[in-house]
């Protein structure tokens, strides 16, 4: 968390004390591991107070949701498109046909945003890397090699177009991410972009990195990567709307 974004936007929102409670300073611990399982580079987290803290997302999540007042956020409405109708205003349509008017939109609704379309041409490219998530929970009593090996923070071992990064969370879980490069097959889209992993992805590598797949504890998910920066800046200027971070954000002037 970012002391002039993150952190400034949690303490103007009289939200810090409950982040403090839960970050983690110890969390930007980072190491680089070769693939024998050797430590090669092994960065100390900043004194407390400094630096940029960790939080798990869901943590984070809820202390952000918990602090709304009822009925802000509209659950199970997925955006079809918005359409433009003057003076900075969009009307939104919804997947189950309801719509809404809006003074100001927020593209927040990641790599296949309907936002972007008011302002840029650009679609989501695949990047030629491919990522599998999983995790390890209770990983320092049931996975102690790993667990010593990822630290406090984030461990990384890349190596020949392969890489596994191993993230500690808290209450003991480490999310371990997979990474290669592998060709598409298909056509990108929303709900598929199938890349098929090279051979040497099925062979594990020697040493300790590849315990995270050995004793993988969850289903992995497999996550094609997407780039959706456009080749030129955003083109387009939509009075009341903003580019595409990444879900949907719709404000209504009182």
């Amino acid at each position: 968390m970012q002391p002039d974004t993150g952190q400034h936007a949690l303490r103007a929102a009289e939200l810090w004390d409950e982040f403090a409670n839960l970050a983690r300073s110890e969390g930007e611990q980072m190491r680089l591991v070769a693939r024998d399982g050797g430590i090669v580079f092994d960065s100390a987290p900043p004194e407390e107070g400094r630096g940029n803290p960790e939080i798990d997302r869901g943590q984070l999540r809820a202390i952000l949701l918990n602090s709304l007042a009822p009925q802000t956020i509209r659950w199970g409405h997925k955006l079809e498109r918005a359409e433009p109708i003057g003076d900075g205003r969009h009307r939104l349509h919804f997947a189950h046909g309801d719509t809404a008017e809006a003074d100001l939109l927020i593209g927040a609704d990641g790599a296949w945003s309907r936002v972007r379309r008011l302002l840029s041409d650009a679609v989501p490219v695949y990047t030629g890397v491919t990522f599998v998530e999983t995790g390890l929970e209770d990983a320092d009593l049931r996975h102690p090699e790993l667990a010593q090996l990822a630290g406090s923070g984030t461990m990384m071992a890349l190596d020949d177009n392969l890489g596994i990064v191993a993230q500690r969370n808290s209450g003991g879980h480490i999310r371990v991410y997979a990474g290669m490069r592998a060709p598409r097959t298909g056509t990108p889209s929303p709900a598929s972009t199938s890349p098929t992993p090279p051979p040497y992805a099925k062979h594990s590598w020697p040493g300790s990195p590849t315990g995270a797949r050995r004793c993988s504890a969850t289903s992995p998910t497999r996550t094609p990567g997407t780039s959706t920066v456009p080749s030129t800046p955003f083109r387009y200027r939509t009075p009341g709307s903003t580019p595409p971070a990444s879900p949907c954000s719709a404000t209504r002037r009182t």
